[in-house]
């Protein structure tokens, strides 16, 4: 497995564990009003699940970045979203108690399938965008001139 493939992972489950703090920062600050704007705001950001959470997502970012700069978007984002939701899905079932229903586990399987499929697809770290134009121009452009 590629560093970028383990970073991949890693990032997956940083935004899932970011989401399921923010979910339980939000518990805690219960209901919110919106004719309170202030009030809101400060229940948000002030919250220590929330600073947690966006801390984790804030690592994610990097690590999903540092994927994009050796994956292919096509590949890396699909992966990203899909184990994503499986990750928040199966967290929020084991420990915050949500309930699955049969239709969205077989909604999984077919996530999990796709993402399987994507993945079966991962290649070696794509040179860089410049170097391979780079490449591509030099075999096309001779530096000599004929006579």
């Amino acid at each position: 497995m590629s560093a970028a493939t383990t970073i991949l992972l890693l990032a997956v489950f940083l935004n899932a564990l970011g989401n399921v703090l923010i979910k339980i920062g939000m518990n805690q600050t219960g209901a919110l009003d919106l004719t309170q704007p202030l009030r809101v705001l400060t229940s948000i950001f002030l919250n220590p699940g929330v600073i947690a959470g966006v801390t984790f997502y804030v690592l994610a970012l990097a690590g999903y970045s540092y994927t994009l700069s050796r994956m292919n978007l096509s590949t890396a984002y699909p992966i990203m979203s899909g184990l994503g939701f499986l990750t928040v899905l199966g967290i929020s079932a084991l420990f915050l108690q949500e309930k699955l229903q049969p239709f969205q586990l077989a909604g999984c399987v077919v996530i999990l399938l796709g993402v399987c499929m994507v993945a079966s697809t991962l290649e070696p770290d794509p040179v860089p965008f410049s170097e391979e134009l780079n490449a591509k121009v030099a075999s096309h452009v001779s530096l000599t001139k004929e006579p």
